[in-house]
Parts: C-alpha cells; sequence; structure tokens
C-alpha cells in the first residue's frame, strides 16, 4: 500500500533532519576524510543530475507530462531534489498570500472601445501602466495582464503557467524585470513571459500596442 502523503511529508522531513546531521558529522572529519566524503558526494550528486535531466526533459516535450511536472513541482520533496541539482530555481524571497481581491488596477469591459478597423481594443493610459504592480483588464471574456518592461508594456492572458491561476496580483521587481506569482511563487520575465523558475515555459503573449500614449490589446 502505497504511504499517505502525510506519511511521505514525515518521512521527507525525517530524512533532511538526518541530512543535516550527516553534513555536522563530515564536518568534524579530519581535512583528508573530508575531502574524500566531499567528493563523493559531489560524484554523487553529479550522477543523479543526469538522470533527473533527462527525466525533466523528457516530461517537458509532452503536454501531459508537462502538466504531471508541474504537479510534481508542488511536491515539497520533489522541489527540494530538483532546486538542489539547480533544474529549477525558487524565488529569493517566498510569494506574498494570494489577495482576496484583485490587487491591481481593472478596467472593465464596458470601459474599452473596439477600434473596427483591425480589432484592436482601446485600453488605459500607457503611464497608469506602472513596474511597481500589474494592470488587469477584462476583454471579452478573457483576463489580460499588463506589465511595464523597461519602457515596454506587454501584455500577456491572465493566467500562471503553473496552475492557470490568476497572476494579477503578482509581485512585480523592477530591478529584475520579473513578475512572481502570487500563489506558488513561480517567476517570469516580464519581457518575454518566460518562467524562470521552470525554464521553457512561458505566460501566454497577447498583442499589444501603444499609439498616442493609449494602450490597445487584441483578443481573439
Amino acid at each position: 500500500m502505497a504511504d499517505a502523503p502525510a506519511d511521505l511529508a514525515a518521512r521527507f522531513q525525517e530524512l533532511a533532519e538526518e541530512v543535516d546531521r550527516t553534513i555536522k558529522e563530515v564536518d568534524r572529519l579530519d581535512p583528508s576524510a573530508r575531502e574524500a566524503a566531499l567528493t563523493m558526494k559531489a560524484a554523487l550528486e553529479r550522477f543523479h543530475k543526469v538522470g533527473l535531466t533527462a527525466i525533466v526533459t523528457a516530461l517537458k516535450q509532452d503536454p501531459r507530462g508537462k502538466e504531471l511536472l508541474f504537479d510534481l513541482v508542488d511536491r515539497p520533496e520533489v522541489r527540494a531534489l530538483l532546486s538542489l541539482h539547480g533544474l529549477i530555481r525558487m524565488p529569493d524571497t517566498p510569494p506574498a498570500a494570494p489577495p482576496p481581491t484583485p490587487a491591481s488596477p481593472v478596467i472593465p469591459l464596458a470601459s474599452l472601445r473596439a477600434r473596427p478597423a483591425d480589432g484592436w481594443i482601446q485600453g488605459p493610459a500607457a503611464d497608469e501602466i506602472l513596474d511597481t504592480r500589474p494592470f488587469r483588464l477584462e476583454v471579452r471574456d478573457t483576463s489580460v495582464v499588463l506589465v511595464r518592461a523597461g519602457s515596454r508594456v506587454q501584455a500577456f492572458r491572465n493566467e500562471c503557467a503553473h496552475q492557470g491561476l490568476p497572476i494579477d496580483g503578482g509581485i512585480l521587481d523592477r530591478e529584475s524585470g520579473t513578475l512572481t506569482c502570487p500563489w506558488h511563487g513561480f517567476r517570469f520575465d516580464c519581457a518575454t513571459g518566460e518562467c524562470l523558475t521552470a525554464p521553457h515555459v512561458q505566460l501566454e503573449s497577447v498583442p499589444v500596442r501603444v499609439e498616442d500614449g493609449v494602450v490597445f490589446v487584441q483578443v481573439v
């Protein structure tokens, strides 16, 4: 019978504590013995990384596998293992708790107007898009998040590439040019939408342009 999630979590905690104790014991060895132990540890980690890289690469190449990979990353034991080997990058600080209501400004559909010639829809003034927080638009039953990447405005569907949850309540970092999802801490490049936590996964881009200081988006 498979272990229950609670049993696995307890076992993971026990193993983590065992690793900590072992590292402390290695630190107390004489220099030559400590060097040999650390060399063996590094060799084992390189060996494991090759296999784990092959598994992660194969999962990413199949949509079903990609979905499974995201589910697995939510498990602390898997997240810790992949992070240890540099296969995912975790945020430097924990994400903020998801707000009960959207933290970003919202423009409802009723306040937008379509441009009949080409289907572009008028949004906010460009100077309303700040580099301190995302800006949310509701366009044709589609939620769009606008972010500033340097001097440019970028638009994405308001869905985290991890679990499809709204990302407009996330944290913008103007120095790194990243948007951190408020739900599980996945980080995205504001300029490209690429996920920096799980590379090769992206936010879905929405066509956007700025004319005469006004933002226009196009949602199919």
